[in-house]
């Protein structure tokens, strides 16, 4: 038995049995396995093949998928303003196939299947959806969405001030003489009411 195969493959009565021998394949598709058993003393070798063997991509898996450091909801509505800039930031980790693609959305962009990404949201009243999606060789999908609402905080206007009282104007009338006593006046000073 040749030296490779000495710790994968053992004889047990008159039978070679071998497990968890490597192919050395490196990509997913349909393959078919030739076994031959070559005898000391006979030139003509014993082969079997297998029937067709299908190798699949490992299977897609979302360990992570955060947004600003807590596990991701599936909406979020933030106050926003033009002024002070709200910030987002999406971390995620995948594992699959080593050919496995994955995507950002809603601007298509490939990402690395670990990652984080910083997104400063609109000032204006917005509705996002935001995917993660990574997709196999064999084109089988695994996808992950959340909703970001922004709503703009209200501008300050004139009316929300409180109004600013025009400075009250000096007073320069002859009915009312100056007596430099200030402003209280005498009996005979007071204009007449009517009852």
């Amino acid at each position: 038995m040749p030296e490779n195969l000495q710790e994968l493959c053992e004889v047990a009565s008159d039978r070679l049995i071998c497990r968890h021998i490597p192919t050395g394949i490196q990509s997913t598709g349909e393959y078919v396995f030739e076994v031959s058993a070559i005898p000391r003393h006979e030139a003509v070798p014993h082969s079997r093949k297998t029937d067709v063997i299908k190798v699949k991509p490992m299977p897609i898996q979302l360990v992570n998928f955060q947004v600003n450091g807590q596990a991701v909801q599936t909406r979020y509505t933030f106050n926003v303003s033009p002024t002070n800039p709200t910030v987002l930031t999406i971390a995620w980790k995948l594992e699959g196939s080593a050919k496995m693609q994955v995507e950002l959305l809603p601007a298509p962009r490939t990402v690395p299947p670990e990652g984080q990404t910083a997104i400063t949201l609109p000032p204006e009243a917005s509705e996002t959806t935001y995917t993660l999606q990574a997709t196999n060789p064999d084109g089988s999908k695994l996808s992950r969405s959340f909703v970001v609402q922004t709503i703009p905080l209200p501008k300050e206007t004139d009316k929300d001030k409180p109004p600013t009282l025009p400075p009250i104007p000096a007073i320069d009338s002859p009915l009312i003489p100056d007596s430099g006593k200030g402003s209280i006046l005498t009996p005979l000073e007071v204009p007449p009411r009517f009852n």
